[in-house]
């Protein structure tokens, strides 16, 4: 599982089939380049997708779009270490478990 980070949010009082309310995800970290392929094929297919509101530079640009079924994905600029530290670090109600050798 290198490379892998794992996020689990607990979310209270959210219906588990209202996925359009619920903040669980699949994210994917890609370079600034990569981000910019992935918005050209967005657009070139016609599929909706929201730009993330950055709350620090060190979470980069962000994007997020639903599959039909209702499923979060996101893909982001930067890498898992500056996202944690900016979680670690401005995000007190957040508690982070780092596992090595997955």
């Amino acid at each position: 599982m290198d490379g892998v980070c794992l996020a689990l949010i607990v979310e209270i009082g959210i219906d588990r089939q209202a996925t359009s309310q619920s903040y669980t995800y699949i994210a994917f970290s890609v370079s600034a380049v990569e981000l910019d392929q992935v918005i050209e094929r967005l657009n070139y297919y016609k599929i909706t997708y929201e730009e993330g509101k950055s709350r620090n530079e060190r979470e980069g640009k962000i994007i997020y779009l639903r599959d039909p079924d209702g499923h979060l994905f996101e893909f982001h600029t930067k890498k898992r270490s500056d996202r944690l530290a900016f979680y670690k670090e401005e995000r007190e109600d957040n508690v982070i478990y780092e596992v090595d050798g997955l």
